[in-house]
């Protein structure tokens, strides 16, 4: 095996409560993100949409040094090409980003190794034997709901990472056993080696996995090792507390919020 001096990539994985971000906190927001969330018909999804989508810009703001309202976010669908939907790209910041939202809670990740996907569920009761034939690959089993949640979590980080979401269908991603520490074994269109998957710390009743795709490796080559910084912020804006700024200083810290419930999953 060959030395590897790269070090290793590092995605920071924050997540927030979701609130009334208020008329400051809409004011950050684009015309697009705004009508965005204002297209979900319950309240609490419109929450989630609105803090989800300025956690990304307070984030993206305190890596970068960039004025939250001034952050670049554009969607565009890797299959239909709209702008309305579909992974949020940062460009010209030199990041990537992933977000997802569940329960009471909305998760960003930002890196700058390669595309990312998060992923955030609820645990909830699941009929096993309805749900597994969708979910599970070959050789792939889930002792219960729990089990079967979590490799459904890891997948959908991948799917997200690469862009396609369920256009891949989760059978075909290969994450290894549910009580193992995650690992891509394979996905269409991820060659060997360069998706570095990883459970990432969740709020009481939620599971969460995050997703690199990082360039090729030498032959011979460790995997990579995925460092996650991950931290909860009681409100988007404080994320300027935990994250560095562009220069790499950590900015001070925040104080955490209490854990809290949710309900059936859903996705940014």
């Amino acid at each position: 095996m060959t030395h590897d001096a790269t070090p290793p990539p590092v995605v920071h994985v924050l997540r927030t409560p979701h609130q009334d971000v208020g008329a400051a906190g809409l004011a950050l927001l684009s015309p697009g993100e705004r009508a965005r969330a204002d297209a979900y018909r319950r309240d609490d999804d419109r929450r989630r949409s609105r803090t989800a989508a300025l956690l990304l810009r307070c984030a993206t703001a305190a890596l970068t040094g960039t004025p939250p309202a001034a952050v670049p976010v554009h969607r565009r669908c890797a299959t239909c090409g709209d702008g309305d939907h579909g992974r949020p790209g940062l460009p010209g910041t030199g990041w990537h980003a992933s977000v997802s939202h569940a329960g009471a809670w909305c998760v960003v990740a930002l890196t700058r190794s390669g595309p990312v996907g998060v992923d955030v569920e609820v645990l909830v009761p699941l009929d096993v034997a309805e749900v597994a034939p969708g979910v599970l690959g070959p050789g792939e089993v889930a002792a219960g709901a729990a089990a079967l949640l979590r490799l459904w979590t890891r997948k959908e980080a991948v799917v997200k990472a690469t862009g396609q979401g369920l256009r891949t269908p989760l059978g075909e991603v290969l994450v290894g056993p549910a009580d193992a520490p995650a690992v891509l074994l394979a996905c269409p269109g991820v060659p060997p080696g360069t998706g570095v998957l990883r459970d990432v710390d969740a709020p009481p009743g939620h599971l969460a996995a995050v997703c690199v795709l990082t360039a090729a490796r030498p032959p011979g080559a460790r995997p990579s090792r995925l460092v996650v910084r991950g931290a909860a912020v009681a409100a988007p804006a404080d994320a300027a507390h935990v994250l560095p700024g562009p220069a790499g200083a950590p900015t001070g810290a925040a104080p955490s919020p209490p854990d809290g419930g949710g309900r059936s999953p859903r996705h940014a």
